[in-house]
């Protein structure tokens, strides 16, 4: 799947390195972070490429030895740093130096935790479109490059039923964010930013983008919600729902 017109081809190349040596092995690896969303977004809209800073995976939590393996057989040198926390994350650096990889073991987490043990089946080698979305609308702070994934999902990309491909799993996110009161309001939040954007509205991809953010943030409000959710919501943004980037630092995640 290296893209030679790509300003990413050298991390397309290493994605194919690390493909390769996961399916010798037989542990299960799937991409997340921006080429995930390149990958499901493809043909790229116009306008809406950007440049990767490393590469990001998912795999699963009982695999962790299998993927420390999988990384030492094939060079990567591992970052001392992420030692710590090597039983949720960890971070690896190729043999040739100049990028580095992280590898998420189960579940994502930054201003919310996805768990996505379960998420990691089919031939595609990204996640599918819907977890790839609730990576990015579960940021509390979302910044350019954000923005961009998300227009490139949501502009390609229909809801509907399943996670075939060009499909974002309506009912699999509204169970998600209707048993979880706290990633509904950072969704939502997020959400309603993206239809009321009047920039993102004088685009074409930008106007799809809303469209379909608008059903989203519908059905979203409208699904049934668990007594957990409720109970949360009594005490509603007096109290704070989200991680920030620095706390899951000094947690040592």
């Amino acid at each position: 799947m290296t893209n030679g017109d790509s300003p990413n081809a050298r991390l397309y190349a290493l994605h194919e390195r690390i493909a390769a040596a996961a399916k010798a092995s037989g542990t299960p690896l799937k991409l997340v972070g921006g080429m995930a969303i390149e990958l499901r977004s493809a043909p790229v809209p116009e306008g809406l490429t950007r440049k990767f800073g490393d590469l990001d995976y998912i795999a699963r939590r009982r695999d962790r030895r299998a993927v420390e393996d999988l990384f030492e057989v094939a060079g990567f040198v591992r970052d001392p740093a992420s030692a710590q926390s090597a039983h949720r994350r960890q971070v690896w650096e190729p043999p040739e130096g100049g990028d580095h990889v992280d590898v998420f073991l189960g579940a994502f987490e930054m201003c919310h935790t996805l768990q996505l043990e379960d998420r990691l089946d089919g031939p595609h080698p990204a996640l599918p479109a819907a977890d790839l979305l609730l990576t990015k609308l579960q940021i509390v702070e979302l910044n350019d490059k954000d923005l961009t994934d998300l227009v490139r999902l949501l502009s390609t990309h229909v809801l509907g039923d399943s996670d075939a491909d060009g499909v974002i799993a309506l009912p699999y996110l509204t169970g998600l964010l209707g048993s979880d009161w706290g990633l509904f309001t950072t969704v939502t939040d997020n959400l309603s930013l993206l239809v009321s954007d009047q920039d993102l509205a004088a685009t074409p991809q930008g106007a799809d983008a809303a469209a379909v953010a608008q059903a989203l943030l519908e059905a979203a409000e409208a699904a049934p919600k668990s007594s957990a959710f409720r109970m949360r919501a009594r005490l509603g943004r007096r109290k704070q729902w989200y991680r920030l980037p620095e706390e899951l630092l000094e947690d040592g995640a």
